[in-house]
């Protein structure tokens, strides 16, 4: 920072002060920003902030002026979807209680559902459970039921209920929005990860189709679009 000049740090500074209410709001009254960062970079001093689904802004200090650069942040938009392998499923008061066999009882991670929460989150609501089972039959995974707008805890529960306590659950829905396939009915395919297929499920009871890459995400949609298809049958079926 050798070739700027003292007096240049310390007017820069005072125009970033001025500034400073408006680089702690929240962009066009969205998500909050994360705390801003300043620093230095070919010649100028910046201050720069980022909010999610918002603008990206960056504010420099050149020849004792304040400028503002601005460009949109790539806003992801997902399903809340968790595919998963219920270990136990149990009916209590309308609703349908499922119970997810973790690994060493470790968390289900909600973030990775919801990438906007917080890691510390303990229960997310809102979120398209699919069932997964494996044909006795022939192997493989396949589609074999989903809960709508579930609840999905971090940590295993308990409840009022003796039997649930058994073994606890994960996760919660209405039980009308709770549909098990026949074994007949249990058609669509869920590709197991390899070692030139990264991101499927793998050996866990727990899959979040989060991997950027192009072939998760495109099955991801392909096995949403396909429970909603057979869930508004249903519908269509039960209300004749």
């Amino acid at each position: 920072m050798a070739n700027i000049g003292f007096s240049h740090i310390l007017w820069c500074g005072l125009l970033f002060l001025i500034r400073y209410k408006a680089l702690r709001e929240p962009t066009n009254g969205l998500e909050h920003s994360v705390p801003h960062l300043f620093f230095y970079k070919r010649g100028r001093i910046f201050a720069k902030r980022k909010a999610i689904f918002a603008n990206e802004e960056s504010y420099f200090c050149k020849r004792g002026r304040l400028f503002l650069q601005a460009r949109e942040a790539k806003a992801k938009t997902m399903d809340r979807v968790l595919f998963v392998n219920i270990d136990r499923e149990e009916h209590y008061q309308g609703h349908c209680y499922g119970h997810v066999r973790t690994a060493g009882r470790s968390k289900i991670k909600l973030h990775r559902i919801e990438p906007t929460t917080s890691k510390e989150l303990d229960v997310l609501d809102e979120v398209l459970i699919i069932l997964v089972a494996t044909n006795p039959d022939t192997g493989g995974s396949y589609i074999a039921g989903w809960y709508k707008n579930a609840k999905v805890y971090a940590d295993r529960q308990t409840s009022d209920n003796p039997e649930l306590n058994k073994h606890g659950y994960h996760i919660m829905a209405k039980k009308e929005d709770c549909h098990l396939l026949p074994a007949e009915e249990r058609t669509f395919y869920i590709p197991r990860a390899t070692a030139a297929n990264h991101g499927f499920l793998g050996g866990s009871n727990i899959w979040y189709a989060d991997r950027e890459s192009p072939s998760v995400q495109e099955f991801r949609k392909k096995a949403i679009e396909y429970v909603r298809e057979l869930s508004n049958k249903q519908k269509t079926l039960s209300n004749r």
